[in-house]
């Protein structure tokens, strides 16, 4: 959702190749889905634990290995909850204001 916003923000398709490659790649690199969180840096490991997708690869894990359950899974539902409101009200303020000029 909060890319939805930048979307509606962009006149033309020229820094969506940018978003790909210097957010999106490094998201999946770091993310948790191709190796463990646990070998990174303490400091690489906090910044990663701050990104949605490290929440939402930690929710599928826990599906595949029957672990969701208890305070970790609603403080993940929570942390994806309140990307998704902020994006909905990110871009509904920038969709407004573009129609309106």
């Amino acid at each position: 959702m909060p890319m939805v916003a930048f979307a509606a923000t962009r006149r033309g398709q020229d820094s969506f190749p940018l978003i790909q490659r210097f957010v999106v790649t490094p998201l999946l690199l770091f993310g948790g889905a191709l190796f463990p969180v646990d070998g990174l840096p303490v400091w690489v490991a906090a910044v990663v634990q701050a990104t949605p997708l490290w929440h939402g690869i930690e929710l599928c894990r826990g599906a595949v290995l029957s672990t969701l359950g208890g305070w970790a899974t609603a403080g993940h539902l929570a942390y994806l909850s309140a990307w998704v409101g902020a994006g909905i009200l990110a871009s509904a303020q920038t969709f407004r204001r573009r129609l309106e000029a």
